[in-house]
């Protein structure tokens, strides 16, 4: 586990730099959140290539397979119920007028693709260029950032630690709330106690695939 946080962080660490060094060409304001450029399409292809990794990771990790071998939207959608992943908000931390947005609302299994306007233009920009160019828009790259944090906040835990030094990276950029999650305020994990020599002791967790 702690080889695949340490990797994520750091596939997530560039991400946020190259986000930020956009950030000094192209303010983000409301205004500015349909500027489109090539620099601004790297950062959406590295972006969304990033959510695909983390989203077949944990598909994998579930023991989750395909009879082609490859996962689509199709796959990928049924994480969206399990992994709350339409509850989380994220605020740009440094521009207070750029307005608040959720990665992945609207996300439905009736259109997968289509569904995340974000990741509709990674694939509109990534396989047609020169008439797609224009899908590749600093608003759509925010938010293609912004779900591969709420990626690495769902595979690794929103708490990781107080003294966790990969938080003030993440939070440099982005403030993260959730929103909805009352329903599932009752809804955790007890871990098994035992008596050990005249103490109690934790158990060891047993960790089961989730049935998608």
């Amino acid at each position: 586990m702690d080889d695949k946080l340490n990797a994520s962080f750091v596939a997530l660490r560039i991400l946020l730099r190259k986000l930020e060094e956009l950030f000094e060409n192209v303010e983000p304001t409301a205004s500015n959140a349909q500027t489109y450029s090539h620099r601004i399409r790297d950062v959406l292809l590295l972006a969304c290539m990033e959510v695909e990794s983390s989203w077949s990771a944990v598909l994998k990790e579930n023991g989750y397979q395909t009879n082609s071998g490859r996962f689509t939207t199709n796959d990928y959608v049924k994480l969206l119920q399990p992994m709350l992943l339409d509850a989380y908000e994220l605020h740009l931390q440094s521009y207070t007028s750029y307005p608040a947005f959720t990665p992945y609302a609207n996300w439905g299994a009736a259109n997968p693709t289509q569904s995340l306007a974000w990741y509709d233009a990674y694939n509109k920009t990534k396989h047609d260029r020169e008439d797609n160019l224009h899908y590749a828009t600093l608003e759509n790259t925010v938010s293609a950032v912004g779900a591969a944090v709420v990626m690495f906040y769902t595979q690794f835990g929103y708490h990781l630690g107080t003294r966790d030094q990969r938080l003030p990276v993440i939070r440099s950029v982005f403030q993260l709330t959730t929103q909805g999650l009352s329903r599932h305020e009752r809804e955790f994990y007890i871990p098994l106690l035992a008596v050990k020599d005249d103490h109690i002791a934790i158990d060891d967790w047993n960790t089961s695939d989730y049935p998608f």
